[in-house]
């Protein structure tokens, strides 16, 4: 069995190696928040590697709150290994692409949208990890946002888990990735493992099923 720390080495050693294996000049990477992922983060900026030059960091899903709130999901990122490629010169400042919330009626996931547009309009590594109930960024069991079309990031002011302000990618925008690492860590995340690997419980049931639709998947799981 995996402990944490085989799953954050292998799991920052399979992003980077992704990276390498594309060989483009644009990488999209898609990062969640969440205390499951900050482990592979703290292993992200260890790594000293010239192509996170070509490397720009997305949210695949954020809180509607300033990026200087506790609860930012870029603020995590930020603090546990972006800001330290940053200062090594590694990572431009300017491949950074915090989600910024604004008064529209979507709160800024519509200009998220077109941000992502400019660079190739989809996501070439997607980084998530499963709750307890099978969700995934803030697309939740049985929740409108699952049946939403379209390569898009969406608004949702009912998410089931507080904040109940969230901005998530759609479906359709996980399920393009040239490569999705998915995380089920804990004994609470038993269920939705079993679920997962259920095929007689669809999409709409369990999201993390949005992994069978994607060309190559990496689960990583710390439960026996």
């Amino acid at each position: 069995m995996m402990n944490i720390d085989d799953i954050s080495k292998q799991a920052a050693i399979a992003i980077i190696e992704e990276a390498k294996r594309l060989d483009k000049n644009t990488i999209t990477l898609a990062l969640p928040g969440g205390r499951s992922v900050s482990g592979i983060y703290e292993e992200l900026s260890k790594i000293n590697d010239p192509i996170w030059k070509k490397i720009h960091i997305f949210l695949v899903d954020e809180r509607v709150v300033p990026i200087t709130d506790d609860d930012s999901n870029f603020k995590l990122i930020w603090e546990t290994f972006a800001n330290v490629l940053v200062k090594k010169k590694l990572l431009p400042l300017e491949n950074l692409h915090p989600l910024k919330i604004d008064d529209t009626d979507n709160h800024g996931a519509s200009s998220y949208t077109e941000i992502l547009k400019r660079y190739n309009n989809h996501f070439d590594i997607v980084l998530v990890s499963s709750g307890e109930d099978g969700h995934i960024a803030a697309l939740f069991p049985d929740h409108k946002a699952l049946k939403i079309k379209g390569k898009q990031f969406i608004y949702l002011n009912d998410s089931p888990k507080p904040p109940s302000d969230r901005i998530t990618s759609s479906v359709e925008l996980i399920a393009e990735t040239n490569l999705l690492i998915i995380l089920f860590i804990g004994e609470a995340k038993r269920d939705a493992l079993t679920n997962f690997n259920n095929p007689h419980i669809p999409i709409l049931d369990c999201p993390t099923k949005i992994a069978k639709k994607v060309k190559n998947a990496i689960v990583y799981t710390d439960i026996e």
